[in-house]
């Protein structure tokens, strides 16, 4: 009734989109969690989207770290163990937020070949990123 066409709603740290906004898109920036936020040089990647329904998602065992960093949060049920990927931090753009968060912390536990494979299997986007190198599946997305 107010005119709003669109709504953008954080799930702490996730996101929910639904609508388009006036402008005609969502930019969402995504931060490369791998160099402090205090380093000039910190790059993140923008996310265009003209979806009417999606969720965003991060998941990185670059944060919520304890014992002097050599522990960190994301389980692996398969062990019950952290996971030992080599993948540190996976966004994964979907139809849903609790989709996207699902598919990223999945993609965490999986090697980056597995996980890329798992990916290409349903119309997701994404990024991964492990210490040196990133994978994507979004146009214009800086790689490495």
């Amino acid at each position: 009734a107010a005119g709003a066409t669109a709504v953008l709603v954080n799930l702490g740290g996730d996101i929910a989109l639904r609508g388009t906004p006036a402008e005609g898109g969502w930019a969402i920036a995504v931060d490369d969690e791998r160099l402090p936020r205090e380093r000039a040089d910190r790059t993140h990647t923008v996310i265009e989207l003209d979806a009417v329904r999606a969720g965003i998602a991060t998941s990185t065992t670059l944060k919520r770290r304890w014992a002097q960093g050599r522990r960190h949060h994301v389980i692996d049920p398969r062990t019950g163990g952290m996971s030992a990927s080599p993948l540190v931090q996976a966004t994964i753009v979907a139809g849903s937020a609790c989709d996207a968060e699902v598919r990223a912390t999945s993609a965490l536990l999986q090697q980056p070949d597995a996980a890329i494979a798992s990916l290409r299997s349903e119309p997701l986007d994404y990024l991964l990123f492990d210490a040196q190198r990133v994978w994507t599946s979004l146009e214009g997305a800086p790689r490495g």
